[in-house]
């Protein structure tokens, strides 16, 4: 017999970096991995997230949180990395932000973001990127 579990849940994340991203609803692609970052893709799924107080929610964490709950009661680690670009390969999304950074040399770093991301979760990437990138004058 197999133990029920949680199945279409939120996913609670470890930091507290979420209670500055409550609130915000954006378009991502979520994978779920086993045993960290480089481990087995365990999941993906695409569409509007929720960030939340306390993690992640809306309709693709709910679709690949039952592999969440399995792995954890396996006794795995389960990390799940967020895609804020989903419609953009990686190497594109890099090139845009660099051509932006070109383009926006006089502007304040935040606004590199705009019409990107959400203004508080542009905020937020732009502190866990761990660049130290001095503020811009305005004009």
């Amino acid at each position: 017999m197999i133990k029920p579990l949680p199945g279409l849940v939120q996913l609670r994340c470890q930091g507290t970096l979420y209670r500055q991203l409550a609130g915000i609803r954006t378009e991502a692609r979520i994978t779920l991995h086993m045993d960290g970052v480089k481990g087995r893709v365990l999941a993906e799924d695409r569409g509007e997230l929720q960030l939340t107080d306390y993690g992640l929610s809306g309709i693709p964490v709910f679709q690949i949180s039952r592999f969440a709950a399995r792995a954890l009661e396996q006794g795995k680690k389960v990390v799940a990395l967020v895609d804020f670009l989903p419609s953009w390969q990686e190497g594109e999304s890099f090139g845009l932000l660099k051509r932006r950074a070109a383009l926006l040399k006089d502007k304040k770093v935040e606004e590199m973001f705009t019409g990107l991301f959400n203004k508080k979760l542009a905020a937020v990437l732009i502190r866990l990127s761990g660049v130290s990138l001095p503020r811009r004058r305005e004009s």
